[in-house]
C-alpha cells in the first residue's frame, strides 16, 4: 500500500512528538514540489548550494520522495499545492535564479497573463507569480504538466480542486479566480498573498522560545510596528498571528473561524480530507485562510478519485478512519479530528503523531494519544478537553460537526465553560471496550473462566465450612460466653474496688487526712476506667479536699519562725532561724532584706503606721534579745538584750507606743517603743503567741503562775502598758495557744489535741477539734472573725468557718467541717489571715507562702430572723421558702436576699409549707389552718379549716398543681388548690402520721408513712390498696420515691433504710431489702436522677449508697449536716439544715480537680 505524504512547510520530514522546540527547520531543504522559504523567514533556511543539493535531492527524492512524491505523487495524482505557493511572491534572487536555471527564462506570456517568476515547482506541476493583462492584477497561478506522463488522477484531481474551491463562498476558504483545462494546459488562478501559513508562525514560536530566531526578532507583546525590530517593512501581519499561536483563546478564535469554513463545505457536500497547519494561510491583513483542496472529495453526487489501498493525506492530521484508506467511511468527524490535530499543535507547538510515517500509522490505530498538558503543563483545561474530544478515537465521542466544534472554541475564547471534558477512566474503558471489540469478548471469557473458577473454589470452602459450622458456633458461642463472664467479672472488680477506695478517702478525710482522701479520689479519677462509677459522692469529696492555691514569697535559710501581715499595705515580714528579716511586697511580688540580725527571729511583730517592728535575735546558747528597727530605713533604733531565756513571742500596742515580750517559761514584760521597760510579770507558761485586745490597750496571754502546785494554766487579759490583770478565764483543759476576737467576744484556745471557741462572757465553750495529729503551734481569727486557723507541727492547717450564732447549740457539741490542707510535710511554725480568704504560713523548711482558702460551703442566713424550716421553689434551688422564728414566711434567693414576705399571727403554729410550680402556688399549713398563697408576692387567695379535731401533720401538691392532700391524724383529704374546696377525703387507721408522699407511674398512688404501720392509696379511687404493719424498728419519718415511681425507701429509726418495691409492697416493708448506714436516726432520704445514688441525711453525717450493690459509697461527717435535705436531680447541688438560722449550700457542679496518675506524697 502506498502512502502520500504531502510536503508541508517546505520540510523533507514531519517533526516529532519528541522533537525539541526549535529543531523544526534543521530537517527543511528546498524540494520539488515544495513552496521556497524566503530567507526573511529564518536565518536558519538552507543557503542556495544546499537547496541546490535540496533539488538533486529532489531528483533523488524524485525517485524516492521529491520525485517518488514527485514520482509517485505525481503517479498518484497529488501535486504540490498551488494555495501554498501563493504565499511566497519575495523569493530570493537566489532561489529565482535557482528555479529559472532549472525551468526556463521569465518573464513570458501565458493566455492572459504575464508570468513573472516562478514561486514553486513539482514532478505534475509549477506555481508562479502572473499579472492578468486584463485588469493588471497580481495573481498566482498554477499550472499542471499536461502531456503524455500526466496521470488521469492528475487530471481529474486538478479538476476536481478547482470545482471544489469554485463551489465554496467563505471569507475563510481561499478565492478562485480563474481555471482552465485543455490539451495544452491546465491552471488554476487565485490570489497572490503576501504573508505565511500559521506552520510558519509555529516555527518563530519554536524558535522565540529556543532562542534560534536571528534574522526576524520582534517583539511579540509588542503594541505597535515601531517597537518591532524585524528586517522586513511593515511585519503587521506577521506580528498578528505570531501573537495569535501564542494567546490560546485569540488562536482558538481563528481556528473557531476555519471551523466554520470547514463546516461551510460540509454543508456543500465537500470534505477537506487535509486540513493541517501549512494549509491554513494567513493574508496582509492577518486573517486565517484554508486552502488545498486537492484531495478534497465529495459526500454524496461528487466523483472519489481514490485508488483501492492508498491512503490520501498526512498521516501526521489523518483520523483513524482515514488512516485505514477506506474512503467511503469518511464524514465530517474526519476534518473535526484533522482540526483537532492542528489545534494540539497550535497549543503545544508540537504535532500529536511521530514524524515517522509508519510511527504515526500505529499511533492512530492504536488510539494512544499524549495529552497536550505533557507538552505544555499550562495548557488551559477547557482546551485540553476540545482537543481530546475533536481527536476521539470513535467518530461517535467526537463533535458531531465542525459548527459542534466552533461553538465550543468560540466558548473558550469567550472565557464561558465549555461542553467539552476530560475523558473519565470510565468512559476511557468503554471506548476501548468499543474500539477492539474481539479482544474485549476474549477478555471478559478469560475474566468469566477465572470468576467460574474462583466461584467453584468458593462452593467447595462453603460446603467445608458449613460441614464445621456448628462446632465452630458453638466454640465461639463457649468464647463469648467466657469473655462476657471475664468482662463482666473484671467491671464487678473495678466497681469494688471503687467503692472500697471512696468509703476509705471519706473515713480519711473525716479524720483529717487531705493527701489519704486526695489518693484515694485519684485512683478512680477522669483517665481511669472506673470513673465512671463516681457520682455525686466522689464529685463532693472532690470539692471538699481540693488543695488550695498558693504562691511562695520569699525562703528563708533554715526554719522560719514568725510572719506578720501589714493589712493596709498587703506587706508581709516574716523572721527565720537564719536571722534575717524578709519583707514582701505585694506589688512588685519581690522580697527584700530589712535587717540581719546576731540570733535567731523567733519573735517578730510590726507596727505599719510607724513602720517600726521588733524581733527576737535569741543566741543558740539560749539566752534572748529583740531588736527594734524602722523598716523603712532599716535603722536600728534599739537592742534589748540580757534575757535569761529565748524571746518567744512580741506585740506591738494599738498606737505603737510600747510593745510586750514574752519569754520562754519565764516572764511577760512590757518596753516602750524606744526599748525603755515599763513593766514585767512572771510566768511560767510559753506563751508562743499574743493577742491584742480593746483596741490595743490590752493584751491576752496564757498565764501559769509559777507558785501554783497544780500548774494550771488559763487565759488573763492585761493592762498592755502597766500588765495590771483586767480578767482571768480558766479553761476545762490546760491551754497553751489561746487569741482573742474583739468583733465577735470569742476566744479561740488549744492544748495538745483540742481546739475549742470559748465565750467569756456566758462561759460556754464549743469544741472544734477534738482529736488531730500533731501538736498545735499557731492559732489565729480572721479580721472580723468568722474564720479560725490552727497549725500544727504535722505541717496541717485547719480553717474553720463559724456560724453567726451560737445560741442554739448546745455546749461542748463539735464542730468538725474543717478545711484541712498541708502546707508542709513538717511543723507549721506561724500563721496569719492576709484577709478573709487568704492566709500566710511560715514553716520549718523556710517556706512563707500565701494560700487561698476560700469557704467550700456557702452559708445562707438571714440577718432579721433564724431560719428554722425551707421547701425549694424549683428544681435547681434557686429560690427558697423559709420559715422564719419571727413567724414570717419569707422567698430568697441562693444568696439569701429576701423576695417577699409573709407575716403570721402569733397564733399560728406552722406545721409545713410546699410550693406548686404549676399552681404558681404556696401552701402553708398550721396544726389547725391552711392558707393558700401566691407565689409572686405572698398574698392570701384562699383558707380552708377542717372541721374535726385533728392535727395535720403534711400536705403535698400533684406535679401538675391540680390536687393537695392534707394529712390528719385519721384522716386524707384533697382540696382543690385553686379555691380551696375540699373535693374528697379517706379515714385512715389512728396511728401518728409521719408524712404522704405520690408514689408510682404518673402518681397513680398514694404512701401513707406512721409509726405502726405503711398503706397504699390509690390515687384515681381514693380507697386504701395496700397495708403493712411495721415490725421491728419504728420509722424515722424518713420517705423517699424513686424517680421511675417503683420504689421506695423507708427511714427507720436504727439507722437503716428500707427499700420496698411497689408491687410486693406488703411483704417486702418488713423483709425486703435493707441498706445500713451510722446508728443515727434518718432525718431525710432523696433518689438522684438514676435511682442509681439514695443520699440519706442524718445528726451530722451525709451518707451515699450504691443501690445496684447495696453498699456505702461514703460518709460525710459534718457538724452541719442537720434538717432538711435537697440534692437536685443531677447531683451538682446539695442543701441541707437550718442549723444555728442556717442553711449549707455545697455547689459540687463542674470538672473534677483530681485526675488519674501518680498518688501524693506526704
Amino acid at each position: 500500500m502506498s502512502i502520500h505524504e504531502e510536503p508541508v512547510s517546505g520540510r523533507t520530514g514531519d517533526r516529532s512528538v519528541d522533537e525539541p522546540v526549535g529543531k523544526r527547520d534543521q530537517d527543511q531543504s528546498s524540494h520539488p514540489g515544495m513552496r521556497m522559504v524566503s530567507p526573511q523567514v529564518s536565518g536558519q533556511r538552507k543557503t542556495a548550494a544546499t537547496r541546490s543539493q535540496g533539488g538533486s535531492q529532489g531528483g533523488s527524492q524524485g525517485g524516492s520522495q521529491g520525485g517518488s512524491q514527485g514520482g509517485s505523487q505525481g503517479e498518484a495524482g497529488t501535486l504540490p499545492s498551488a494555495d501554498v505557493a501563493v504565499l511566497h511572491p519575495d523569493d530570493t534572487a537566489t532561489g529565482q535564479a535557482e528555479l529559472e536555471h532549472e525551468f526556463e527564462l521569465l518573464p513570458r506570456a501565458f493566455f492572459h497573463y504575464q508570468l513573472q517568476r516562478l514561486l514553486a515547482h513539482g514532478g505534475t506541476s509549477k506555481i508562479y507569480a502572473a499579472i492578468d493583462d486584463q485588469d493588471g492584477r497580481t495573481c498566482a497561478i498554477k499550472i499542471l504538466n499536461v502531456g503524455p506522463a500526466t496521470s488521469s488522477d492528475a487530471m481529474q484531481r486538478f479538476r476536481r480542486e478547482a470545482a471544489v474551491i469554485r463551489s465554496l463562498n467563505h471569507p475563510n476558504i481561499i478565492e478562485l479566480i480563474d481555471y482552465g483545462v485543455s490539451e495544452e494546459a491546465a491552471y488554476l488562478v487565485m490570489p497572490l498573498m503576501s504573508e505565511r501559513s500559521i506552520a510558519d508562525a509555529i516555527d518563530l514560536r519554536q524558535q522565540a522560545l529556543s532562542g534560534d530566531l536571528h534574522r526576524i526578532e520582534f517583539d511579540a507583546d509588542a503594541d505597535d510596528e515601531s517597537k518591532a525590530t524585524a528586517h522586513v517593512d511593515k511585519p503587521t501581519a506577521q506580528e498578528v498571528v505570531f501573537k495569535e499561536i501564542a494567546d490560546d483563546r485569540r488562536m482558538a478564535r481563528r481556528l473557531a473561524e476555519i471551523a466554520e469554513a470547514l463546516h461551510e463545505a460540509h454543508q456543500v457536500g465537500v470534505l477537506h480530507r487535509d486540513v493541517k497547519s501549512s494549509n491554513i494561510l494567513v493574508d496582509q491583513d492577518g486573517h486565517w485562510v484554508l486552502a488545498d483542496f486537492g484531495l478534497a472529495s465529495a459526500t454524496e453526487s461528487q466523483t472519489v478519485v481514490t485508488r483501492t489501498g492508498q491512503i490520501m493525506g498526512t498521516p501526521q492530521y489523518m483520523s483513524p478512519e482515514q488512516a485505514g484508506g477506506i474512503d467511503h467511511n469518511l464524514d465530517a468527524r474526519t476534518d473535526v479530528y484533522s482540526l483537532g490535530a492542528t489545534l494540539y499543535e497550535c497549543a503545544t507547538l508540537t504535532r500529536p503523531r511521530s514524524s515517522d510515517t509508519i510511527r504515526a500509522l500505529v499511533e492512530i490505530s492504536s488510539g494512544k494519544l499524549v495529552r497536550p498538558k505533557k507538552h505544555r503543563r499550562d495548557v488551559p483545561t477547557d482546551l485540553e478537553a476540545i482537543i481530546l474530544k475533536a481527536m476521539a478515537y470513535e467518530r461517535s465521542e467526537r463533535y458531531q460537526s465542525a459548527a459542534d466544534m466552533a461553538a465550543d472554541l468560540n466558548r473558550f475564547a469567550d472565557g464561558e465553560r465549555t461542553l467539552a471534558r476530560i475523558p473519565t477512566p470510565v468512559t476511557k474503558f468503554f471506548s476501548s471496550v468499543s474500539r477492539h471489540p474481539r479482544r474485549s469478548f476474549a477478555l471478559a471469557n478469560a475474566i468469566f473462566a477465572v470468576m467460574t473458577l474462583i466461584v467453584g473454589l468458593l462452593v467447595m470452602a462453603v460446603m467445608a465450612y458449613k460441614s464445621n459450622l456448628l462446632e465452630m458456633s458453638t466454640t465461639k458461642s463457649i468464647l463469648e460466653q467466657q469473655i462476657r463472664e471475664n468482662q463482666l467479672q473484671a467491671w464487678e472488680r473495678l466497681r469494688e474496688n471503687y467503692l472500697a477506695d471512696i468509703a476509705r478517702a471519706f473515713v480519711d478525710f473525716n479524720n483529717g487526712d487531705q493527701v489519704g482522701a486526695r489518693n484515694g479520689l485519684r485512683r478512680h479519677g477522669v483517665d481511669n476506667p472506673s470513673h465512671v462509677f463516681t457520682g455525686v459522692e466522689w464529685r463532693l469529696l472532690d470539692h471538699l479536699s481540693q488543695v488550695p492555691e498558693q504562691q511562695l514569697c520569699h525562703q528563708h535559710k533554715g526554719s522560719a519562725f514568725e510572719v506578720c501581715c501589714v493589712p493596709e499595705t498587703g506587706e508581709i515580714f516574716s523572721s527565720g532561724a537564719d536571722g534575717k528579716v524578709l519583707r514582701w511586697d505585694p506589688e512588685t511580688q519581690q522580697s527584700q532584706l530589712v535587717v540581719q540580725t546576731d540570733g535567731k527571729g523567733d519573735g517578730l511583730a510590726v507596727h505599719g503606721p510607724s513602720r517600726l517592728l521588733a524581733v527576737s535575735a535569741n543566741s543558740d546558747q539560749g539566752g534572748g534579745a529583740f531588736w527594734i528597727v524602722n523598716y523603712e530605713s532599716g535603722q536600728i533604733i534599739q537592742r534589748v538584750e540580757n534575757f535569761e531565756t529565748s524571746v518567744e513571742s512580741i506585740l506591738f500596742s494599738g498606737d505603737g507606743q510600747s510593745l510586750v515580750v514574752a519569754t520562754r517559761y519565764d516572764k511577760v514584760e512590757t518596753y516602750s517603743s524606744s526599748g525603755e521597760r515599763l513593766a514585767s510579770l512572771p510566768c511560767s507558761s510559753r506563751n508562743e503567741i499574743l493577742g491584742l485586745l480593746d483596741g490595743g490597750t490590752s493584751v491576752g496571754v496564757v498565764y501559769r503562775d509559777p507558785n501554783d502546785a497544780l500548774r494550771r494554766q488559763c487565759w488573763m487579759r492585761l493592762n498592755i502598758k502597766t500588765l495590771e490583770e483586767l480578767e482571768r478565764r480558766y479553761h476545762h483543759s490546760n491551754p497553751s495557744l489561746a487569741t482573742y476576737c474583739n468583733e465577735t467576744e470569742r476566744l479561740v484556745v488549744s492544748d495538745q489535741d483540742q481546739v475549742s471557741i470559748y465565750c467569756p462572757k456566758t462561759e460556754n465553750w464549743h469544741n472544734l477539734l477534738t482529736h488531730s495529729s500533731g501538736f498545735k503551734r499557731c492559732v489565729e481569727f480572721s479580721p472580723l472573725g468568722q474564720r479560725v486557723a490552727v497549725g500544727a507541727d504535722s505541717g496541717d492547717v485547719y480553717v474553720w468557718d463559724l456560724p453567726k450564732s451560737l445560741m442554739n447549740r448546745a455546749p461542748a457539741m463539735d464542730f468538725c467541717d474543717a478545711t484541712v490542707f498541708a502546707v508542709s510535710n513538717s511543723r507549721c511554725c506561724s500563721l496569719k489571715f492576709l484577709d478573709a480568704n487568704r492566709i500566710v504560713t511560715a514553716d520549718q523548711k523556710g517556706d512563707v507562702r500565701i494560700w487561698s482558702v476560700s469557704s467550700r460551703t456557702q452559708r445562707i442566713r438571714l440577718d432579721e430572723a433564724e431560719i428554722v424550716d425551707f421547701s425549694v421553689v424549683d428544681s435547681q434551688a434557686n429560690k427558697l421558702l423559709v420559715w422564719c422564728a419571727d413567724q414570717t414566711l419569707r422567698c430568697i434567693d441562693q444568696r439569701g436576699k429576701v423576695l417577699f414576705a409573709v407575716a403570721f399571727p402569733d397564733g399560728f403554729v406552722h406545721v409545713e409549707h410546699v410550693h406548686s410550680a404549676a399552681q404558681n402556688q404556696i401552701a402553708c399549713v398550721s396544726d389547725r389552718e391552711l392558707q393558700l398563697l401566691s407565689a409572686q408576692d405572698g398574698s392570701v387567695q384562699a383558707t380552708y379549716t377542717w372541721d374535726v379535731d385533728e392535727d395535720c401533720f403534711a400536705l403535698q401538691y400533684s406535679s401538675d398543681g391540680q390536687r393537695l392532700q392534707l394529712l390528719l391524724t385519721n384522716l386524707l383529704i384533697e382540696l382543690d388548690p385553686a379555691t380551696g374546696e375540699e373535693l374528697r377525703r379517706l379515714v385512715l387507721p389512728p396511728s401518728q402520721k409521719l408524712g404522704v408522699f405520690y408514689t408510682g407511674r404518673n402518681e397513680s398512688g398514694l404512701l401513707i408513712a406512721a409509726n405502726e404501720y405503711c398503706l397504699l392509696v390509690d390515687a384515681e379511687r381514693f380507697e386504701i390498696s395496700a397495708y403493712s404493719k411495721v415490725l421491728g424498728s419504728q420509722l424515722s419519718g424518713a420517705v423517699a420515691v424513686a424517680n421511675a415511681g417503683d420504689l421506695v425507701a423507708i427511714g427507720r429509726r436504727d439507722g437503716s433504710v428500707s427499700l420496698v418495691e411497689l408491687d410486693h409492697f406488703e411483704k417486702q416493708v418488713n423483709d425486703g431489702a435493707r441498706v445500713y448506714g451510722p446508728a443515727r436516726k434518718p432525718r431525710s432520704l432523696q433518689f438522684l436522677a438514676d435511682d442509681r445514688t439514695l443520699v440519706c441525711l442524718a445528726n451530722d453525717t451525709l451518707q451515699f449508697w450504691d443501690l445496684v450493690t447495696g453498699r456505702s459509697t461514703g460518709v460525710l461527717e459534718s457538724s452541719r449536716a442537720y434538717g432538711k435535705l435537697f440534692v437536685d436531680p443531677q447531683g451538682e447541688e446539695i442543701l441541707f439544715g437550718p442549723l444555728a438560722g442556717e442553711l449549707t449550700r455545697l455547689n459540687v457542679a463542674g470538672q473534677s480537680t483530681v485526675a488519674a496518675g501518680s498518688t501524693e506524697q506526704e
